[in-house]
């Protein structure tokens, strides 16, 4: 049910999620979500967007751990998340971005597993941009600013239909990381 809750909510959002399509497309008897989820459509969300964040943070750890150099990280990075987008069909967005935009303000715990999957993917570049040399608040402050863009141009990308954004930031990231020194 999360996974099912996760993949329509990255590509509908929270409020065009229904509990009944959830149902029907996970194919789990109706009583099994109050069971599971007594907190009913928020609780199975949080729990979708927890198990969605703890996800990508692993592909992101994957994907930069395989890169020998801070702008080879983030430009593999970028164009690996062009890669998905356009497999969709520029359909699935963001798992958590779609979401928070959506429900953060009306929803603490909402608000709460979102802000702690975001969280997770910035420590996942620190940590990264650490090993490579980096001094740790360096390494924060650019891990913001890249998930930031990275976030930003993954929005447009799907809005535009084209994956020239998330493309243009790691190219942008990858000239201005060659350039610094740690």
């Amino acid at each position: 049910m999360t996974q099912t809750m996760s993949r329509l909510m990255r590509r509908q959002g929270l409020a065009a999620t229904g509990l009944n399509q959830v149902v029907a497309e996970s194919e789990a008897p109706k009583g099994s979500i109050y069971f599971h989820f007594p907190g009913g459509k928020e609780e199975l969300a949080a729990e979708a967007i927890k198990a969605s964040g703890e996800s990508i943070r692993r592909l992101i750890d994957t994907t930069l751990k395989a890169a020998d150099s801070p702008e080879a990280a983030i430009q593999r990075l970028a164009t690996g998340l062009a890669a998905v987008l356009a497999a969709s069909g520029y359909e699935d967005g963001c798992p958590i971005a779609t979401v928070a935009l959506e429900a953060s303000a009306t929803s603490d715990y909402i608000c709460r597993s979102s802000s702690d999957a975001f969280r997770s993917w910035e420590r996942a570049i620190s940590d990264r941009l650490t090993e490579f040399g980096w001094r740790a608040e360096e390494a924060d402050s650019a891990a913001s600013f890249v998930l930031s863009a990275l976030e930003g141009a993954l929005i447009l990308s799907r809005a535009y239909k084209d994956t020239g954004p998330l493309l243009t930031v790691g190219e942008q990231f990858a000239a201005r990381f060659a350039a610094q020194n740690p």
